[in-house]
């Protein structure tokens, strides 16, 4: 991918910067389990029980399975009170609040271990200090686009060989550490793929398409990508006076006319509320999953 991206920018060099790295200890499963939260919850109980107090991170796909697992965790955790040290479960996911998601950072107390709950944000995108664990469900949660229908849909997959190796990566920043991969060593070298299909080709294009024809470009088809997006989700018709309107607002192309026909309404307040509403999804919201039915 570096290479392409080179080569499309007209043969940039390409800088790579070696970093610190500790060894990290890889375990698979013996066969391919049927539930990976039971599976992984299980594992984190076996770790904190036989291993030293090190924190733990566990990927998981969306926000559902981390209250799953949470859920789950606390049950057993229970019941084991008397028998093990304290065991601080910690969820991160975007909907959380901020200063839920800020305890993630907090330092672990020394007679007790820390567990995070996350989506694969947490293989980039977050350090935590203190994590020695990992346990990799192997599944991500990727949204795709179905040019047919004209919907979305998140879909659970298998992660990338790329993401494996990023999820135990995450075991060795400071230290030392282990990753617990919840699916066979044959699976990862035989079923985990090496190239992610790329986003062009699995998204909605509507934005990209309207932004292209009002800047008076046509031939979509022979259009200079880095990857070639699907034909399908390329819509080959001719810019309309209302479609150049819809282009200069930031917004899905569905939304940008409800809002322009508004007008026509005399209800341009009340869209204005509404398409904010859906535009930020359920991402104002927090509903703690305890809480559901009396939220509703």
């Amino acid at each position: 991918m570096l290479t392409k991206f080179s080569q499309f920018f007209d043969d940039t060099p390409i800088f790579r910067i070696p970093g610190r790295r500790f060894s990290v200890d890889i375990y698979y499963r013996k066969a391919p389990e049927a539930d990976y939260i039971d599976t992984a919850v299980v594992t984190v109980l076996q770790i904190h029980v036989t291993q030293s107090l090190c924190d733990i991170l566990v990927f998981l796909t969306d926000q559902e399975d981390i209250e799953t697992a949470h859920e789950m965790l606390l049950e057993r955790t229970k019941r084991l009170e008397k028998k093990i040290k304290e065991l601080i479960i910690l969820p991160i996911y975007s909907t959380l609040p901020s200063d839920m998601q800020i305890r993630i950072f907090e330092p672990t107390p020394p007679s007790a271990r820390k567990v995070v709950l996350a989506r694969n944000i947490a293989e980039t995108s977050l350090t935590i200090d203190g994590i020695h664990y990992v346990i990799d469900s192997g599944f991500c949660k990727q949204k795709t686009y179905n040019a047919r229908n004209g919907m979305d849909a998140l879909i659970v997959i298998p992660i990338l060989k790329a993401s494996a190796n990023q999820r135990a990566g995450r075991a060795e920043r400071v230290a030392s550490g282990k990753c617990f991969r919840l699916y066979t060593s044959w699976t990862y070298q035989n079923e985990l793929d090496n190239n992610a299909i790329r986003e062009i080709q699995r998204t909605n294009l509507g934005n990209a398409v309207l932004l292209l024809k009002s800047l008076g470009i046509n031939d979509l088809i022979n259009f200079d990508y880095i990857d070639l997006p699907s034909m399908e989700t390329l819509r080959l018709v001719e810019l309309t006076k209302l479609g150049r309107r819809i282009a200069e607002l930031p917004l899905d192309p569905m939304l940008s006319k409800t809002i322009l026909a508004s007008e026509t309404y005399k209800c341009s307040a009340e869209i204005l509320t509404i398409v904010s509403m859906l535009a930020v999804n359920n991402s104002i919201f927090f509903r703690p999953k305890d809480f559901k039915t009396m939220v509703s």
